[in-house]
C-alpha cells in the first residue's frame, strides 16, 4: 500500500517544484513514485474549459461543484494507483478544496454532508508550501486570476493563507512545513524513515 503524501499551499508555493524534488529523491534511494496531478486527470482539461468559457455567467457555488468534480476524480484515481507504488505524490488534494469552499462562502454543513458521502482515501502526510506576501509578489503572482473571482492583492493572500492555517488546524491535520532544501531533505527522510 503506498504512502500518500499531498501537497498543499497557495498559489505559486512551489509544490509543483517540490513535489517534483521528492519525487526524484524517492525514486533515487529506489522507491515507486507517482505524481498525482493535472495530467492523470480525464476531465481537468474540459473543466478549466468550461471554467475559462463560462467564468462570468458561473456563480461561485457553481464553480465549487465544478472543482468538487475534480476532487472526486482526483480520490478515485488515488484509491486505484495505491497499490501500484511506494509513494503517491499528490499536487492538492481535500485541504485545496476545503479552502476553495471557504472562499465561495459555502456552507459548513454542506461540506460535512459532501465529505460524509465519500469514501476519501486517508492521506498519510500532509505538506504545507508556506510562503510568505514579499515571496508571493516576487513569483509575479500578482498577475494572476482566482477562480473564486477575488482580486489578486495582500488583502486576498493573507485571508487565503489564513483559511489555509484554520483548516490545517480545526480538523487536526498534522503537516510537513517545507519551505525550502533543508526542509525536503527532512521530508525525505522523514519518508523514508516509514517504509522501513
Amino acid at each position: 500500500m503506498a504512502k500518500k503524501v499531498a501537497f498543499e499551499g497557495i498559489e505559486c508555493s512551489g509544490k509543483t517544484t517540490t513535489i517534483e524534488i521528492v519525487a526524484q529523491k524517492l525514486q533515487h534511494r529506489g522507491f515507486t513514485t507517482k505524481i498525482l496531478g493535472k495530467r492523470d486527470s480525464i476531465i481537468d482539461e474540459p473543466l478549466r474549459v468550461l471554467l475559462d468559457e463560462s467564468d462570468e455567467t458561473l456563480t461561485a457555488f457553481q464553480k465549487f461543484l465544478i472543482i468538487s468534480i475534480r476532487f472526486i476524480e482526483k480520490n478515485q484515481i488515488l484509491g486505484t494507483i495505491e497499490g501500484l507504488y511506494d509513494f503517491v505524490l499528490i499536487d492538492r488534494f481535500e485541504v485545496s478544496w476545503r479552502v476553495f469552499a471557504e472562499l465561495v462562502d459555502v456552507p459548513k454543513s454542506f461540506i460535512h454532508c459532501f465529505v460524509q458521502q465519500l469514501t476519501l482515501n486517508e492521506v498519510d502526510v500532509y505538506v504545507y508550501n508556506k510562503i510568505d506576501y514579499s515571496t508571493f509578489q516576487n513569483r509575479w503572482c500578482l498577475h494572476r486570476s482566482t477562480r473564486e473571482g477575488h482580486e489578486v492583492n495582500q488583502e486576498w493572500f493573507e485571508n487565503k493563507v489564513k483559511i489555509i492555517d484554520e483548516i490545517f488546524k480545526q480538523n487536526r491535520i498534522p503537516f510537513v512545513n517545507c519551505k525550502n532544501e533543508s526542509d525536503i531533505e527532512s521530508l525525505v527522510e522523514i519518508l523514508c524513515t516509514s517504509m522501513c
